[in-house]
């Protein structure tokens, strides 16, 4: 099946999932062809990345990458029950990778919007960033067109990075949760404490990243 490319601008969800439903059900539905090689043949069906590798939420660009390699590995060996699975980490990385781009590109603003759409109420962002139920409130008004900044801005798109990362495993409920009991990795201080220090933001989403690494058996 051939998908057209856009003309122009941000292509849509829609482009990328039809890419990669007709290029992973080439892969895992047709035999390798004998004369040429896996790696070949695997290279050209995948299809493009949705944006660049440098600009990948970092453990996403560590699944993809991985999935990649093995699906490579595998595809040398003619290893079809092994390229089914590495095929479907690529897969999931991919989906992922479109799943978090609202988050990933929004803004501070979006970020707000994000969270609330997740079920997170106005008090609990409250609670967890420490900015006022008011400004809030202003800032998910449509009508408004004031936005986070500064250190408010930041915490509240570090807490949408963290939180994309936990509703794969959990709940709105839990990933609150998540969020305000200790944590052994951070000498048992919580996350809501860790987000208020701007050298901590690497660190939190990569525990976030944690809830969601089990791979496809």
């Amino acid at each position: 099946m051939t998908v057209p490319e856009p003309s122009s601008g941000l292509r849509p969800r829609g482009f990328w999932t039809l890419r990669l439903s007709s290029a992973t059900g080439w892969l895992t539905a047709r035999c390798l062809p004998q004369r040429l090689s896996g790696s070949e043949v695997f290279a050209d069906a995948l299809p493009d990345t949705p944006e660049p590798l440098s600009e990948m939420d970092p453990y996403l660009r560590s699944a993809l990458l991985t999935g990649m390699i093995h699906s490579l590995l595998d595809a040398d060996i003619r290893d079809r029950a092994g390229l089914r699975v590495t095929i479907e980490r690529v897969r999931q990385a991919l989906r992922d990778i479109l799943d978090e781009r609202p988050v990933w590109r929004a803004g501070p603003k979006g970020a707000v919007l994000w969270l609330r759409a997740q079920g997170f109420s106005i008090a609990d962002l409250s609670r967890l960033s420490g900015v006022s139920e008011t400004s809030l409130r202003r800032w998910c008004s449509p009508a408004d067109e004031t936005e986070p900044s500064g250190e408010h801005a930041d915490r509240l798109v570090v807490m949408a990075k963290m939180v994309n990362h936990l509703r794969h495993a959990m709940t709105a409920r839990g990933a609150l949760q998540w969020l305000e009991r200790p944590h052994p990795v951070l000498d048992d201080r919580r996350a809501i404490d860790e987000v208020k220090d701007p050298g901590s933001y690497r660190m939190l989403v990569s525990l976030a990243s944690g809830a969601r690494s089990s791979l496809p058996t």
